[in-house]
């Protein structure tokens, strides 16, 4: 698809912090990513007071770091850094943790290197589901009414198609086709925004 962002500005969240992380794109990344971080503690059996203090940990790991990035894409993706220095986070968190005498019940979990495997699987999903919530807002601006409401009651509502067709008054053959295109665009959007934050765009 032709595309249509500022070559200065990553629309997606992690081409922003990329560039240099402002306290509107950090704050923005704690409030979407901290939750992943926090289940991640949570399953590895601790406490929740106790994954509320991992969690912070590893968030200002991530804060410590970011603020001396230098994005080189000959490297990788900004998204595999940063789901490297999450899990090297973790990492270093659970060495020093198997070093105490005793600790708070489960706390030493948090050092299992399958624990690690499902941090970066969290953080995977979550950058997922950041693309597409930031793809709906973009889409959302470049289709009638219309055609939203088709996505908007097919897909995120679960409606049926034919209950769609009877809401808006629409053939039911035009409703696949309008989710269809819509799919379309979205999965477009979503393989320029994995561009960008891959640095394969400029």
């Amino acid at each position: 698809m032709p595309r249509d962002f500022s070559d200065e500005t990553s629309p997606t969240l992690l081409g922003r912090l990329a560039a240099g992380p402002s306290d509107d794109a950090w704050n923005e990344f704690v409030e979407q990513y901290a939750p992943a971080v926090h289940a991640w503690a949570w399953q590895s059996g601790l406490q929740e007071s106790d994954a509320a203090d991992v969690t912070q940990e590893v968030l200002m790991k991530l804060l410590e770091k970011m603020q001396t990035f230098r994005y080189d894409r000959s490297v990788g993706s900004f998204r595999g850094w940063l789901k490297t220095v999450t899990v090297n986070a973790a990492k270093d968190l659970g060495r020093r943790i198997s070093r105490l005498p005793d600790g708070p019940a489960g706390l030493s979990s948090v050092g299992d290197p399958k624990s690690w495997d499902d941090l970066s699987r969290r953080i995977d999903e979550e950058y997922q589901r950041q693309l597409v919530r930031q793809a709906e807002q973009l889409v959302r601006t470049r289709v009638n009414e219309q055609q939203w409401m088709v996505y908007e009651l097919l897909v995120q509502q679960e409606c049926s198609a034919s209950d769609v067709a009877k809401q808006l008054e629409m053939k039911l053959a035009d409703v696949y086709v309008a989710k269809s295109r819509l799919l379309k665009r979205l999965r477009d959007v979503v393989t320029t925004l994995e561009s960008i934050d891959a640095g394969a765009i400029r």
